[in-house]
C-alpha cells in the first residue's frame, strides 16, 4: 500500500514539475536586429553587438526573433523554442535572438550556472588557429570553462528527429550559447508552420545513410562559433 501511494505522489509531482516548465516564459533581449549586408553580420540597432551566423550568404529579409512582441513569435514558434531550450539545458537563459530559418540561435547564460561537463574543449581562441580535442567518459576534473576555451555539447531528440549543438564560450565579458538546431521534417511540424517558417531538412536524421550529410552539417558550427568569439572580443 505505501509503495503505491509513494508512487502516486512521486507521479502527481512530476505532472506538476511539467505544467510549471510549460508554464515558464521565454526571456528575450528586447532588441532589434538587422542584417549588414556590408558586413554580413547580425547588429542591433544600438551597434552594441555583432554576431555572425554562417559564412553562408544569408537572407536580407530573414526573420530574426529578439523581442517577445515580434510578430513572427507564434504560439508555435513559442512551444518550439521552448522545447530547443530544454534539450539544449539553458532553459533559464535569455535569448538574445533567433533566426528561425536557419536553425541558429544565441542566449545569454547565467554566469552562475553550474559546470557542465563538455563533450569537446576548444582551447585558445584568441590564436589564429584554435584546437579541439575530445573528453573521453573516464575523465573527471572540476569542469570549470575558461575565458578563451568554449564547451560544445550534442543533444539528439530520436522522436522529434532534431539534434542540437550547443557552443558555450565568452561574447566579450558575457557568457553566450550558440545553439545550432538540425530539424528533420516531420508531419507535425509541416502542420505547425506550413509556410516553413523554420529551417527543416529533407534527410531523416535517424537514418545511417544520412550520416553523412548531418555530420557535415554539423561540422560548421565550430569555426561559426570561433568567429563570434572574436567579434565579442573587439566588441571590448
Amino acid at each position: 500500500m505505501k509503495t503505491k501511494l509513494h508512487i502516486i505522489i512521486s507521479t502527481l509531482f512530476l505532472l506538476f514539475l511539467a505544467g510549471c516548465a510549460s508554464k515558464r516564459q521565454l526571456s528575450f533581449s528586447g532588441k532589434d536586429w538587422f542584417l549588414s549586408n556590408h558586413y554580413a553580420e547580425i547588429i542591433d540597432t544600438d551597434s552594441l553587438y555583432r554576431f555572425t551566423l554562417n559564412k553562408e550568404l544569408v537572407d536580407s529579409e530573414t526573420p530574426l526573433i529578439g523581442k517577445s512582441d515580434s510578430e513572427y513569435l507564434t504560439p508555435a514558434m513559442i512551444e518550439y523554442l521552448k522545447e530547443i531550450l530544454k534539450l539544449s539545458r539553458v532553459e533559464n537563459g535569455e535569448i538574445m535572438f533567433f533566426a528561425p530559418k536557419y536553425g541558429v540561435l544565441f542566449v545569454t547564460l547565467d554566469k552562475n550556472e553550474p559546470p557542465i561537463r563538455p563533450l569537446s574543449l576548444s582551447c585558445q581562441l584568441n590564436d589564429s588557429l584554435p584546437y579541439t580535442f575530445w573528453v573521453r567518459p573516464w575523465e573527471e576534473e572540476k569542469w570549470k570553462r575558461q575565458e578563451d576555451q568554449m564547451y560544445t555539447n550534442i543533444y539528439k531528440d530520436q522522436g522529434k528527429k532534431r539534434i542540437i549543438v550547443v557552443d558555450r564560450f565568452m561574447y566579450g565579458d558575457i557568457p553566450i550559447a550558440r545553439i545550432t538546431i538540425i530539424q528533420s521534417v516531420t508531419n507535425k511540424l509541416k502542420k505547425k508552420f506550413p509556410n516553413n517558417e523554420i529551417g527543416m531538412s529533407w534527410m531523416d536524421i535517424n537514418k545511417p545513410e544520412s550520416l553523412d550529410a548531418v555530420s557535415y552539417w554539423i561540422n560548421g558550427h565550430r569555426e561559426a562559433s570561433f568567429e563570434n568569439f572574436k567579434l565579442g572580443r573587439r566588441k571590448n
